[in-house]
């Protein structure tokens, strides 16, 4: 148990901070609506505007880094701490990950899925070369679900991950897991 508290740990001071223990508030703004997308950035605000996002596509940039999510597909309400442990139990793994491989590198199946309590994260890369998904961009994804969520609410939804370098990588989404 202590070691799997300090390997949280260790990822929160490598992999950056979530939105609930951020030292910097991180606010999101709407700019202009371009049709039915609604594009979101950090800025200096008092607060976050509140939307209504369930029958939109909304761009959200990830502070600190050239990955971009477009969210879009939203469900049900899922539970905010079932999210919040479904996110480290992610980064946990892909820093174990990390150590074990000896750096970063591309995912070995092209996908991989999260499971905390009744909540599931599932991000796919794509399996040409140019476009594969690294261990640090899953990081960076799972980081901007942390912050978006936190910012506008816990919805499942579905999601597209853009790398500032080489555009389209990734693909997912996260909600209530189905019963079968």
């Amino acid at each position: 148990m202590a070691s799997r508290f300090l390997l949280i740990l260790l990822a929160y001071t490598l992999f950056g901070t979530l939105a609930y223990a951020s030292t910097l508030p991180v606010n999101i703004a709407l700019d202009q609506p371009i049709g039915t997308i609604y594009q979101v950035a950090p800025i200096n605000a008092s607060g976050p505007q509140n939307v209504s996002p369930l029958n939109n596509t909304i761009i959200f940039y990830i502070p600190g880094t050239q990955t971009s999510l477009v969210f879009s597909r939203f469900t049900k309400v899922i539970s905010q701490t079932e999210l919040d442990l479904c996110v480290i139990e992610g980064i946990g793994y892909l820093f174990g990950a990390v150590l074990a491989k000896g750096g970063d590198g591309f995912l070995p199946l092209n996908r991989v899925e999260y499971k905390y309590g009744n909540v599931v994260i599932n991000v796919h890369d794509f399996a040409a070369p140019s476009f594969r998904m690294t261990y640090a961009s899953v990081v960076s994804t799972l980081r901007g679900i942390a912050l978006f969520t936190s910012m506008y609410g816990y919805f499942g939804m579905a999601f597209e991950v853009y790398d500032g370098k080489k555009g389209h990588v990734g693909t997912g989404d996260f909600g209530g897991i189905i019963p079968v």
